[in-house]
């Protein structure tokens, strides 16, 4: 996060010892110090202060280097990534994005959230994403535990998950949600996308269904490859891009297309074919991520999303907000 110090906390010297500890996060380049005014800053009782644990050289030399990334972060994101959320340190807390020295450290130093359905296999899914887009600020960030997977275990556990989170720490709720659409059909709207849209209005977060059934269905041709199942990868690769991104990957096609009414979506499928997609890649697939990430490449992800190949980006990009 962007963090300000108001002028009342930096002459109140019974704030100093917080704010020396604050200083430590920019120290490890984890937030961002900010001000619209360096010479209040650098003028100020607190900053010239050899009373506490860093002495005014210290401070000068970690102000200098952080007005330097935060001009060269506006100048390069405009505020639309790492460091985006900003908060002001002042005397007492007056809301989420004004906080009280104490309620200012404890939101900085808490992780920034990932939600969602399920930690182990979604990500895996995300680290993936990462590495075949060499997105070295999220890679970093996780590394650090500055960003973290929250668990929720389905859609149905979005609320209490989103309130329990709310009531964690003070400050901005640092938090994005991400979760399978569970679509079976290109226009059908789920109840993912629903409890998705409500929730994260509510709460004032960033939420994301994919627009694939599920995160499986961005495995590329050559990660399937590796899956052992050689029928059904060969009837997969026969399908369209379209047939490929509403397929059950898990479990394949019903035994009775009519059971989902995807009778039109597969009706140019041969038979044949259809028998052999009704096994799929089977419940663990997902694995196929993290078993051979290498041959995960940015491109190819973008390649098989034709509807919007700059819909990964745009997710790992509201993820960076959340540093």
């Amino acid at each position: 996060m962007r963090v300000e110090f108001s002028v009342q906390v930096l002459s109140d010297e019974n704030c100093w010892r917080i704010l020396d500890r604050i200083v430590h996060f920019f120290d490890e380049e984890r937030h961002l110090w900010f001000a619209d005014d360096p010479e209040t800053v650098e003028k100020s009782p607190w900053f010239l202060s050899e009373k506490e644990s860093r002495g005014k050289d210290t401070r000068k030399k970690l102000f200098e280097e952080s007005v330097k990334r935060e001009s060269y972060l506006r100048a390069e994101s405009m505020g639309d990534g790492p460091h985006a959320i900003r908060i002001v340190v002042c005397q007492t807390s007056d809301d989420d994005y004004s906080l009280a020295p104490d309620d200012a450290y404890s939101a900085l130093n808490r992780a920034g959230y990932i939600v969602v359905e399920d930690a182990e296999s979604d990500s895996v899914f995300v680290r993936a994403i990462i590495q075949a887009f060499n997105n070295v600020t999220l890679y970093e960030a996780l590394e650090m535990k500055w960003l973290s997977f929250k668990h929720m275990g389905g859609c149905g556990q979005l609320e209490r998950t989103l309130r329990r989170l709310r009531e964690e720490a003070p400050g901005p709720m640092r938090a994005v949600v991400l979760t399978d659409s569970d679509r079976r059909l290109p226009d059908e709207e789920t109840k993912n996308e629903r409890t998705v849209r409500e929730l994260c209005g509510e709460y004032d977060i960033e939420g994301y269904v994919l627009k694939k059934r599920e995160a499986e269905n961005y495995l590329p041709i050559p990660l399937l490859n590796n899956s052992g199942e050689i029928a059904v990868f060969r009837a997969f690769k026969r399908l369209s891009q379209l047939q490929r991104d509403f397929f059950d990957m898990k479990h394949g096609l019903p035994d009775d297309c009519d059971l989902e009414s995807q009778t039109d979506l597969y009706a140019d499928v041969d038979k044949a074919d259809i028998q052999r997609l009704t096994k799929g890649f089977g419940k663990e697939c997902w694995k196929l991520f993290e078993r051979h990430v290498r041959l995960l490449k940015g491109e190819d992800l973008k390649c098989i999303c034709e509807d919007d190949p700059e819909e990964l980006p745009m997710i790992l990009k509201a993820f960076e907000k959340l540093i």
